[in-house]
């Protein structure tokens, strides 16, 4: 067992990372073209964030499933993944290009906390199976 564990979580972040470098107006540009309700939804700002943020605590869950498969601390898991996305946040707020967005906070924290959520009663039923 090394930190090999969370090389995806490590390339995911860094991708974030280079997402929210770049310049908003072709994504804001997509986000408005399509005429499709479903696609519409799926390229919002806020369904991004959820599902991008959602994802990034999956991997870091991952990341520390694989190092020591014992009870994983899904605060620890939240804490990482809602101080990453604040960070980017913060960042973004610095950039000439971009802004600092409360709502992608929010957005980012949902996500976290939608996909730990299921991540713990996932738990808890493969606790209630192995009785």
């Amino acid at each position: 067992m090394g930190r090999g564990s969370f090389i995806p979580a490590y390339s995911y972040s860094l991708l974030l990372w280079i997402m929210a470098s770049l310049p908003g107006d072709e994504l804001q540009r997509m986000q408005t073209y399509p005429e499709n309700p479903l696609l519409r939804i799926i390229l919002s700002d806020p369904f991004m964030h959820f599902v991008f943020f959602g994802l990034l605590a999956l991997l870091i869950f991952r990341g520390f499933y694989r190092e020591s498969r014992s009870s994983i601390p899904l605060v620890s898991v939240a804490g990482l993944a809602i101080g990453y996305g604040f960070l980017i946040e913060v960042y973004q707020g610095i950039l000439p290009w971009r802004t600092f967005g409360l709502g992608d906070l929010v957005w980012n924290t949902l996500g976290i906390l939608f996909v730990l959520a299921l991540v713990g009663v996932s738990k808890v039923v493969k606790m209630g199976r192995s009785r």
